[in-house]
């Protein structure tokens, strides 16, 4: 991710996103890497157009990639369960179950004991 190109590009908020989640990082933990607020990471990964989306300024953009270039990317599977983990947040288990069987699975569940 080059942070003077990037902040320019109209898919900052998704190269961020990926950058964070090929770390398995939180939000807060670029947000404390690179020196800024959670919410502006927030924003920044937020789609254009879309909630309170923002743009970082070329020093910020700058600090943020010089952090997650310290951070070893994960492998491919795990990346794919951060994705994956990242997409489920808000949903309820619930909600999670009567997807599952909507779409034509059968679902038993039980407790450890």
């Amino acid at each position: 991710m080059n942070a003077s190109k990037a902040i320019s590009n109209t898919v900052y908020h998704e190269e961020l996103r990926r950058a964070r989640i090929q770390r398995g990082l939180t939000q807060e933990q670029v947000a404390e890497g690179a020196g800024i607020s959670k919410t502006m990471v927030q924003r920044y990964e937020t789609e254009p157009g879309k909630g309170h989306h923002a743009r970082p300024s070329e020093g910020t953009a700058m600090k943020i990639e010089a952090y997650l270039q310290r951070v070893k990317p994960l492998s491919e599977a795990a990346v794919v369960v951060e994705e994956t983990a990242d997409l489920l947040q808000g949903v309820s288990l619930d909600e999670l179950i009567e997807e599952i069987k909507r779409r034509g699975f059968q679902l038993t569940l039980q407790s450890r004991a």
